[in-house]
C-alpha cells in the first residue's frame, strides 16, 4: 500500500513538473511569435508552429516524468549489486558486469534498426 501511494504521488509530482515545463515553453513560443515582424512570419508556416508547440514540447513533459529515474536507477542498481553480492557471491558481479556491458550494444542496435 505504501509503495502504491508513493509511486502515484511521485508520478503526480513529475507529471505536474512536466506540465509546468510544457506551459512555460508554449508561452515562450507564443511570446516569440508575437514579437516577430510580419516579414518573418510569412517564412514560417502555421503547421510548423503547431508541431513545435504540441509534439516537440511534449518531449519535455515526458522528461519531467522520467527525470527522477536518472537519480533512482543508479541507486537501485547499486542496491541490487550489494544484495546480489551478499546473497549469491562473486558470480553475481560477473553477471551484473555482463548486463552493464550489453547496454551500449543494445543502444547501437536500437539506433541501427530505428526502434
Amino acid at each position: 500500500l505504501c509503495a502504491w501511494f508513493l509511486h502515484h504521488f511521485h508520478f503526480f509530482i513529475a507529471w505536474r513538473f512536466g506540465m509546468r515545463m510544457r506551459v512555460a515553453l508554449v508561452t515562450h513560443i507564443m511570446a516569440k511569435a508575437l514579437r516577430l515582424s510580419l516579414g518573418s512570419l510569412h517564412s514560417v508556416s502555421v503547421g510548423h508552429v503547431v508541431t513545435l508547440a504540441s509534439s516537440d514540447v511534449e518531449k519535455f513533459q515526458t522528461f519531467g516524468i522520467m527525470a527522477g529515474y536518472l537519480v533512482l536507477a543508479p541507486v537501485e542498481a547499486l542496491v541490487v549489486l550489494g544484495l546480489g553480492l551478499h546473497l549469491v557471491g562473486p558470480s553475481f558481479a560477473a553477471g551484473f558486469v555482463l548486463c552493464l556491458l550489453l547496454v551500449p550494444l543494445q543502444m547501437r542496435f536500437s539506433r541501427r534498426f530505428g526502434a
